[in-house]
């Protein structure tokens, strides 16, 4: 009878701790906000990019926007960097849709 309950409360310790560390994943992004050089230094670059306010500036991890949202495709030679804004999450459906020469964000729109 010891083993099966010492057995079950090890069952119930495993769950929560589980638990735990789900809810602290998804508490927030850390992601978000971190200082980087590269794309590469944001984790994923399919889904945030390195964005500074302009050239030679520190950047910081930025989450790509989706459609309808601000993005920029404006960024240095190497592509490391982008200004004031992300490029669209998902570049094969969306584009970085400028309604003006002068403006610094477009809008990510379908192709």
């Amino acid at each position: 009878m010891n083993i099966l309950a010492g057995s079950l409360l090890l069952v119930v310790v495993l769950s929560v701790c589980t638990d735990a560390l789900e809810v602290e994943e998804r508490k927030g992004d850390s992601i978000i906000g971190r200082k980087c050089k590269k794309g590469r230094d944001c984790s994923k670059p399919e889904n945030y990019c390195c964005k500074a306010r302009g050239p030679g500036q520190q950047g910081e991890c930025a989450e790509r926007p989706l459609f309808h949202q601000p993005c920029s495709s404006n960024s240095d030679q190497k592509g490391d960097i982008y200004y004031k804004g992300c490029p669209c999450r998902q570049p094969r459906d969306y584009m970085c849709h400028y309604y003006s020469v002068n403006d610094d964000l477009g809008q990510c729109i379908t192709r």
